[in-house]
């Protein structure tokens, strides 16, 4: 219950920012398409992905949309070299996600999409591995600052953390704190999830960890440090 309520606000407030678009997704479905070229040889994919949903959610893509400023508006392409292409498939599924489970609780959508939508959530099963895949895409998000769906997997995995004992994989840790900045709320998340119930996990399992903590992510041992030295001092106070 504490990490419901320590970040209900956050996930509240990031809900409901867009990037400032006013083409609405799912009311502007035959706006053009766009081509997203994701990765670089031999793993390169090209999606066709609509203008309107990517510039509601994403302010990278509404700049990039620009046609009177760069030359990926004109020409309608977005290259993004850096990225994996089954990250951005995800990174896909999540703003469909994301933008219907409004409509979905509203009871305003038709039944082809009520189905397509529990299909997509039942791929979202939070196993350990696919709680990676959601940092991952979470980093992908940031990146193209998509705040709506970066709340959206904020706020699932702190409902599914909430519900279980376990704590994220170092793997996960490592993939946040590399591709987040200091201060992000989902480090503020884990390692609120560590300080409350890591500390069983980090003794059963020696000094294997640590290490390895030590190795992919200081800046999590640190922030941990910091938050276990704040409980202490408040249950002596």
């Amino acid at each position: 219950m504490m990490l419901r309520v320590r970040y209900a606000s956050v996930v509240k407030k990031s809900r409901t920012t867009h990037s400032g678009s006013s083409l609405n997704p799912i009311t502007h479905t035959a706006d053009p398409n766009i081509l997203v070229i994701v990765g670089t040889q031999p793993s390169v994919t090209a999606f066709s992905v609509n203008r309107a949903t990517m510039c509601w959610h994403s302010v990278f893509f509404q700049n990039a949309m620009k046609e009177d400023r760069w030359k990926e508006g004109e020409e309608r392409k977005v290259e993004l070299p850096e990225d994996e292409p089954s990250v951005f498939q995800t990174y896909m599924d999540v703003m469909f996600l994301c933008d219907m489970e409004d409509s979905y609780e509203a009871d305003v959508i038709g039944d082809q999409r009520r189905r397509e939508y529990k299909r997509k959530e039942r791929r979202l099963v939070l196993s350990p591995e696919r709680i990676e895949s959601l940092c991952k895409v979470y980093v992908l998000a940031e990146k193209l600052m998509d705040n709506s769906t970066t709340a959206y997997i904020f706020s699932r995995l702190a409902k599914d953390f909430e519900k279980s004992i376990g704590a994220p994989s170092l793997e996960a840790v490592q993939i946040i704190y590399t591709g987040t900045p200091t201060g992000n709320q989902i480090r503020k998340l884990f390692t609120e999830i560590y300080a409350a119930r890591g500390g069983a996990i980090l003794f059963s399992e020696g000094d294997d960890i640590m290490n390895a903590g030590v190795e992919v992510a200081p800046e999590f041992l640190l922030d941990l440090s910091k938050s276990l030295f704040s409980k202490h001092q408040n249950i002596k106070n």
